[in-house]
Order: structure tokens, then sequence, then C-alpha cells
């Protein structure tokens, strides 16, 4: 007996929360500091949590302790932040309290046959409702995008890149909003290695992440997705898609690249070829300085520093050149940087581990590890709450499971709502 088996969520309602998870509308528009879809998402699941534990709910002494650790592994994070003083400091961590409800709620759906499919296309018409935004804010709807909340109060309206306008879509950042666009792809691959969708799923999927580069601008999302689709033909792609069908996949990314050119053309990706020497390309310089000084201050740090992390880079980086920069570009740097070591080496163990499951079956948990752990090396993408919420679920669905089997405290709830309704 399961959850799934007693509260029956409809279709609609996991399609819906599926969609909102790169949707991630702001609820408050008016508002700098206005929460987002997942962060009501996911606190409703921690509701519908301790109900269930005020109606009888009891954890097995193991998971307790292993919930415990994780708790433990936050709490650098929320000293940093109370030690700041400020709101901004402890959103981060009160959102990955937030994301354990999302590895809760997440597992029940992804379990079940009959919502697992439903939930994982509704992130995909998430993500194509990412680019609907981006195309708003290319022919000029930026305000409106903003009005109707889907759009940051403080986004940049458009940044300009050898005269090519660079709109931000629905994160503050461009980066964030490509980076979002392309989690697409690992969910379309592991919904066919599962057997749960068309060939036309993983199509559209490469069409959205590709038309999302193109407007952003961004190569981080679209080199990661290249890297994830080809070790999906030459790994652990699913034997009953034909390898022709890989290979199309593959040659309509090919093809695309030799008519269009790269995203923002060939202009934006010559940017280090035409350069005598690679170190002279500023943005080289920012990434490689500010990661290698990223890891500098986590080795004086060992349980992080929180916020000011932003502080120290840009100082550091302010001393070399006049743009300066507050990220390590690199997000397990800065997950280092706001909780410290030991929460940084959890999830990359996490992840790590479900990456090298790949070798026996592919899965939407494996290639979505597999994607986030390639898009980390780029940017500091746990300043976005719908990367937090996946990592979450991620990172604690093997503890979370147990919690969902455990069919004691399932049958003592649903007799005590019958006998209340009685």
């Amino acid at each position: 007996m399961t959850i799934e088996e007693n509260i029956r969520i409809p279709r609609p309602v996991a399609a819906g929360i599926g969609f909102f998870i790169p949707f991630n509308v702001y609820l408050l528009p008016w508002s700098a500091q206005t929460p987002r879809a997942t962060d009501l998402v996911g606190a409703a699941f921690l509701v519908t949590v301790a109900v269930l534990l005020l109606m009888g709910l009891r954890l097995s002494r193991r998971l307790a302790v292993r919930i415990l650790f994780v708790a433990v592994l936050l709490l650098p994070m929320f000293w940093h932040g109370l030690r700041i003083g400020e709101l901004s400091a402890l959103i981060d961590a009160i959102r990955w309290v937030v994301g354990f409800g999302w590895a809760l709620g997440l597992t029940w759906m992804a379990r079940s046959n009959r919502l697992r499919s439903v939930v994982f296309k509704g992130i995909i018409l998430g993500t194509v409702g990412c680019v609907v935004v981006i195309v708003m804010q290319v022919v000029g709807l930026t305000s409106l995008t903003i009005s109707l909340g889907w759009a940051a109060q403080d986004a940049v309206l458009g940044t300009s890149w050898a005269g090519i306008l660079r709109v931000p879509g629905l994160e503050p950042n461009v980066n964030g909003s490509a980076a979002v666009v392309s989690l697409c792809v690992p969910i379309a691959l592991g919904l066919l290695d599962e057997g749960r969708v068309s060939r036309i799923w993983l199509f559209v999927a490469l069409g959205t992440v590709v038309t999302g580069s193109a407007l952003t601008l961004n190569r981080s999302s679209i080199l990661v997705s290249g890297v994830t689709v080809s070790t999906w033909v030459f790994l652990a792609g699913k034997q009953s898609i034909r390898t022709g069908w890989k290979v199309s996949a593959v040659l309509l990314i090919v093809t695309g690249l030799a008519v269009y050119g790269p995203p923002g053309g060939w202009k934006r990706w010559n940017e280090l070829a035409s350069l005598n020497n690679l170190t002279q390309s500023q943005n080289f310089q920012v990434r490689v300085r500010s990661t290698l000084y990223g890891l500098h201050l986590l080795s004086d740090n060992l349980l992080g520093i929180g916020r000011d992390y932003q502080g120290h880079i840009e100082r550091y980086m302010r001393s070399y050149m006049r743009n300066s920069t507050t990220s390590p570009h690199n997000a397990f740097l800065q997950i280092g940087l706001m909780a410290g070591l030991p929460l940084m080496l959890w999830v990359v163990w996490k992840l790590g581990i479900r990456i090298l499951s790949l070798l026996r079956r592919g899965s939407v948990e494996t290639w979505l590890s597999l994607h986030l752990f390639g898009l980390f090396f780029f940017e500091s993408y746990f300043a976005i709450p719908t990367v937090i919420s996946l990592v979450s679920w991620l990172a604690l669905q093997p503890f979370t499971k147990r919690f969902l089997n455990n069919s004691t405290f399932i049958r003592k709830a649903v007799t005590s709502t019958k006998d209340m309704a009685s």
C-alpha cells in the first residue's frame, strides 16, 4: 500500500506541478523579493507531510538519522544567513528546506506509473513556455513579462554583445534561463529510455534548447546538451530505440550548426579563436580567476562564509580588471562557499552515484544528474530555485523512498481520515 493508492493526485495537477518547475513564475510581480512558484508548491508538500505526521506517521530510526544528517549539513548556511543579518542571505537556506518538500513530492509522483510520464512531460512543456517568454522579450515585450510575473523585477532588460541584444528570460540572469531551458533534453532522453514517450518528444526538446540558446546567445547550455545527447547515443540509449534514430538526433544538431551556425552565430564563438593567445580573452580570464579564487576561499573556509563570498570575489576581481563579477562560475564551489565543504561533497557524491548507474540503465534521474553535473562547471546555478528543487529531489530520493513505502502510517492516516469523516 502506498500514498498514491490512497491519495490520488489528478493527472492535470501533476502535469501542472511539472510545468511550473521550469516555468517558475514570480507570485508577487510588483515586488523585487517575491516568492516563486517552486516555493509555494514545495511548501505545500511540506504541509502535507506535517499533516501525515499528525495523523500517525512514525519515521524509522535509520531514516530519522539520515534526515538529521542532511539537516546538519544545512546548518552552516543558516548560521551564515543569521550572521549576515539580511533576509536575502537566508533565502537560499530556506529554499533548501523547501527542497525537502520537493524531494518528497517528486518522489511521490515519479514512482507512480500513472503520474511519472505526466509530471516529466509537464517539465518539458514548461521549458517550452520559458522559450515563449524569451521570444516575447526579443520582440520588445519585456515590460509585459515582468508585469505578468514571467520575469524578475530586477532583471536586466537587455545586455548587448557585439550589437546583439541578450534578454534575461524567466530568470534574472540570461545564463540561468538558458540552463533551465536545457533541462528538457535529459528528461526527454530518460523518458525515451524508460519507453514512456515517443521519439517526437526528443525532437521537441532538442528544438527547444537550440532555440533558447540561439535567442540568449548562451554557449554552456548547448554544449552540455550536446555532451548529454552524445553520451546517450554511444553509452546507454535504450536498445529498442534504433541507432538510426539516435544518429538522426545528432545529425539534426549538426545540420543546424552548418546552416545557421551556433547560438549567436559564429561571431559569438569566434571570440576566443580570433585571438592569438587564449588567455587574452577577458571572458576567459574572468571565469578562470573567479573560479580559482573561489577554490582558494573554500580551502580557507571549509564551513563556508554564506553570501559574503560574493563581496570577496568582487573585490578580488576588481584588483585585476575593470569589469568585475560576484560569481565563482562553478555551482559546486558556490554551494561549498555558501554552506561548507561537507554539503558540496554530499551533492557531488549523490549526483555521481546516479551518473554511474548509467552503466546499467538510463532513466530521467540518471540523465538529469549527468546534465546538471556538466552545467555546474559553468555558472553558479544554485541561485536558481528550480535547480535547488531538482537537486534536493535527486539527492534525497533514496531517503524519501523509504518514507513513502511506510505502509503502517498510511493505513493509520487513512483510517483516521475515515473516522473523522464519519
